[in-house]
C-alpha cells in the first residue's frame, strides 16, 4: 500500500462483541471529519466489521459513520453507490476542504469493513 494515500491505520483494540471479521484502525487524516457528532477526527479509533462480498449489493449504503475500504490504498469514505457489473464504487469524504471529495474507486479485490463503533 502506498502510504502517502492511506487515511487509516490498523492497531490492535478490544471492542464490544459483533459476528463475523472485526478489526479496527485508527484514523490518520481529517478526511471524515466535517465537524458533526457522527464524524471521525485523527486519531479516532474504529471499530469495523467486514461486509462480505456476496452482501455487499444490500449492505454498500449510507452509514453513520462511513467504511474502510482496503484495496490499492487503506480508506475511510462513505458509500455512495455500488455498481457491481463494473465493480467500482462512489465514494466520498466529509470534511470538503480536503480533495478529493467525491471519487470513483475500483474494488477488485478489495476487502471493505463497515465502521460500527468510535472511540476518541
Amino acid at each position: 500500500m502506498d502510504k502517502t494515500k492511506n487515511t487509516m491505520e490498523l492497531i490492535n483494540f478490544d471492542y464490544r462483541s459483533f459476528e463475523g471479521t472485526q478489526i479496527a484502525f485508527r484514523s490518520l487524516t481529517e478526511k471524515m471529519n466535517s465537524g458533526k457528532i457522527n464524524d471521525t477526527p485523527t486519531g479516532a479509533i474504529v471499530g469495523c466489521e467486514e461486509i462480505p462480498l456476496d452482501e455487499w449489493e444490500k449492505e454498500l449504503s449510507l452509514n453513520d459513520y462511513g467504511y474502510i475500504i482496503k484495496s490499492k490504498d487503506l480508506l475511510h469514505r462513505d458509500i455512495i453507490s455500488y455498481d457491481s457489473k463494473k465493480n467500482t464504487i462512489e465514494c466520498a469524504s466529509r470534511n470538503k476542504d480536503l480533495k478529493p471529495i467525491n471519487e470513483i474507486l475500483n474494488i477488485e479485490n478489495a476487502q471493505i469493513y463497515k465502521v460500527v463503533e468510535r472511540c476518541m
